[in-house]
């Protein structure tokens, strides 16, 4: 058996032409008075600094579990912010390294577990995030397994309830 390199030609997808490739999970667009209220409440109620700065790559936030701090990526629609703090709080909320359930879950498990809570609180306040949470959700679940969903919801749903309760009383203390 013969092993070694052979020539060929690789080309960046800046230098091709033609239809924009497909994204597995696009960004989300919007921005509208409430949209702002809520992103403003949600940073407002989020028990670790938020900050706001460029990332590259892929991943539109991130919780530093070193100095329980959250960032997001700073050129995104008001939508997408929103929900990546959220995501990001439901890691911080979930994940962090003191609380010992993170050692009983892959990392699949914590993407479903925070992108779910993201999904549903969102939803809750009438913002609707399926086009970037199914994929994402589905990415993070590549055997395509109900159980994961399932195992997940528990913790979804009280988490969500938490973080819900907590907005609430901010926009209402905003509103009086």
């Amino acid at each position: 058996m013969l092993t070694g390199f052979r020539h060929c030609y690789v080309f960046d997808v800046s230098q091709t032409d033609g239809e924009p490739l497909p994204e597995l999970c696009p960004e989300l667009k919007g921005d509208s008075k409430s949209m702002r209220e809520f992103y403003a409440a949600a940073k407002t109620i989020c028990p670790f600094p938020v900050s706001e700065e460029r990332i590259e790559g892929g991943a539109k936030g991130y919780f530093n579990h070193i100095t329980k701090s959250i960032g997001i990526k700073d050129n995104m629609a008001y939508k997408h912010k929103a929900k990546t703090l959220i995501h990001e709080l439901a890691h911080g909320m979930l994940h962090g390294y003191e609380n010992p359930r993170r050692d009983e879950l892959t990392r699949n498990d914590r993407e479903i577990e925070a992108e779910g809570t993201a999904f549903v609180v969102l939803n809750y306040f009438g913002f609707d995030t399926s086009d970037y949470s199914f994929p994402y959700v589905a990415h993070w679940n590549p055997e395509n397994s109900l159980d994961a969903i399932q195992k997940a919801g528990d913790i979804i749903q009280k988490t969500s309830q938490e973080i819900i309760e907590m907005i609430e009383t901010q926009l209402n203390q905003e509103a009086a």
